[in-house]
């Protein structure tokens, strides 16, 4: 015999999820919450929390008020915190702005974002979506170090610093190098080899929340509004001079675009190229300096 309950279950699991500070995962429908506790329907009972309890919330918009909202609303650090951060690892001090392809597979297909180069070039840090309120974070390596212990390590450690839970951070350490990924609440980490489509050839740790990847990523107007044919970006277009070209790194093909230097958002939501004003040096400045 079929009960109704059984007909009801579905349309309530996992519909919300919340993450307590011990990091253990609850899944359910949010009933109610205020500043003081969340109230949490589950399989076969309700369960109340103090908000002291809950580390993290997803939940529909608009749906929690209060402290719940916010707790709801945590993202990840700036890029200038993030970028803060890089300069200080003893592999990443010589870290710099290097240009960035425009990603057009995947679940990162049409997200903006800005990368980074450091340990003279081994080592490759991603930012997507939003520079102010990110949507995602990748650090990656090339070449002789796309084997090396350490440096994979490194990227580890230094995603797993970004997670605002110890418990995220034990989950990206606990994923196999050969690759991987699991999902916590509203995040999702990912440990991605080199020979798979989008790895560019490089070994990579990311962390992101899909419903942020999923409004980050731009409409075909963001993209031509703040993306260069690669072939014009080489003649100095988009901010980046003919050295910085040197190290960009896409498909090869002549459909390779970058983006600008220096782009963001508007408060409409809309991707813009900054304005980027480099002083030209005359010819006796670039022979003697000055």
């Amino acid at each position: 015999m079929v009960t109704i309950g059984a007909f009801l279950l579905p349309s309530v699991v996992r519909a919300d999820s919340i993450q307590l500070t011990s990091g253990e995962l609850v899944y359910g429908e949010i009933v109610s919450s205020n500043d003081e506790e969340l109230v949490i329907a589950l399989d076969y009972g309700v369960h109340r929390y103090r908000m002291s309890e809950v580390a993290r919330i997803s939940a529909e918009q608009g749906k929690l008020p209060g402290a719940a909202e916010e707790k709801a609303r945590r993202k990840f650090p700036s890029w200038r915190v993030i970028f803060g951060k890089l300069v200080q690892q003893p592999w990443g001090a010589d870290a710099h702005q290097v240009p960035a392809a425009v990603i057009d597979e995947g679940v990162l297909r049409n997200v903006p974002y800005t990368s980074y180069r450091s340990g003279k070039g081994g080592y490759e840090l991603n930012i997507y979506g939003n520079p102010d309120e990110p949507a995602g974070v990748e650090l990656g390596v090339y070449d002789e170090l796309i084997d090396d212990a350490q440096a994979q390590a490194n990227c580890r450690n230094f995603i797993a610093a970004l997670l605002e839970f110890p418990p995220d951070g034990d989950a990206l350490l606990g994923l196999p190098a050969s690759g991987g990924r699991v999902e916590r609440g509203n995040i999702v980490l990912e440990i991605t080899p080199p020979g798979v489509p989008g790895s560019y050839g490089g070994w990579w740790v990311l962390a992101m929340r899909p419903e942020l990847i999923d409004a980050a990523r731009g409409t075909e107007v963001d993209i031509a509004r703040i993306a260069t044919p690669v072939k014009r970006a080489r003649r100095g277009e988009a901010g980046w001079s003919k050295e910085e070209m040197q190290a960009f790194r896409g498909h090869g093909n002549d459909t390779d675009r970058v983006f600008t230097r220096g782009f963001f958002v508007t408060p409409a939501g809309e991707y813009v190229a900054g304005e980027i004003k480099i002083e030209k040096k005359s010819w006796w400045q670039g022979l003697f300096g000055g």
